[in-house]
């Protein structure tokens, strides 16, 4: 084996490592932004929580105990945003309907 082939390998494994170190990097880069990704979603859970549990308390003529089981029942439902669209009369005629 001549110096020009044993450099012409050292060439090709540089260049397989350089590869897979970009590779490695691209994936780090994904992985960083679904962390990014699921802390927004997080917030956005908590954030409509809040948003849901408001809805619920400028409800009128609810007491907590119905309130309480209402957020219950809507986070079973899975209906977050569905209930954050309803004006307050609808809010409490649904409530009123379920709550029975």
């Amino acid at each position: 084996m001549t110096r020009a082939d044993v450099q012409a390998r050292i060439s090709l494994g540089m260049d397989s490592i350089t590869k897979i170190a970009t590779d490695i990097r691209r994936m780090l880069k994904l992985m960083e932004k679904r962390k990014e990704v699921g802390k927004k979603i997080e917030n956005n859970e908590v954030e409509n929580k809040n948003n849901i549990w408001n809805a619920i308390k400028e409800t009128s003529s609810l007491d907590n105990q119905t309130r309480y089981k209402a957020l219950a029942f809507i986070h079973q439902l899975g209906m977050k945003y569905a209930f954050l669209k309803m004006s307050h009369e609808e809010h409490w005629e649904w409530t009123k309907y379920n709550m029975e």
